[in-house]
């Protein structure tokens, strides 16, 4: 075990090393990891590492970081009307002084104009040139999730 364990953090350094010479203007929500599975193969089919008497697999896996400052973890999806639910976790997703900023009076707040990646607004189904106006957002919260309603 020990052993699997080096040589996955030995490849995630080597990998993460690899993109530090990149022109992102800001850092991703989570990181890329190898995992490695010893006695394993890949099945394309199942999309995992499946047992086996010999051999190994390697997969990537994305592992969620603890948010900065300013930063959420979340997951974005549309709804009907052009509205956006982005949801996160109180207790992972969310710093609470962040969660204090954003969050007044019943409303997620934003103090400027909301703008995304065209890989999201593609994914999303938006047009090109959607974005987000200035202003308060209503939430629920079903636990540690909140869902904010954005139009």
């Amino acid at each position: 075990m020990k052993k699997i364990l080096s040589i996955s953090s030995f490849i995630l350094v080597v990998l993460l090393g690899s993109f530090q010479n990149s022109n992102a203007l800001t850092p991703a929500p989570s990181m890329i990891g190898i995992s490695f599975s010893s006695k394993a193969y890949w099945d394309e089919g199942l999309r995992r590492c499946e047992p086996r008497d010999k051999g190994c697999c390697f997969h990537i896996e994305f592992i969620p970081i603890v948010p900065g400052p300013g930063q959420i973890n979340g997951t974005l999806e549309t709804r009907q009307n052009n509205e956006i639910a982005f949801s996160f976790s109180k207790r992972g997703g969310i710093l609470s002084e962040t969660w204090n900023e954003l969050s007044k009076n019943g409303y997620f707040m934003l103090d400027g104009d909301g703008t995304f990646s065209q890989e999201i607004l593609k994914k999303l189904g938006l047009p090109a040139n959607f974005k987000l106006s200035e202003g308060r957002y209503p939430y629920t919260e079903n636990g540690d999730v909140v869902t904010v309603i954005l139009k």
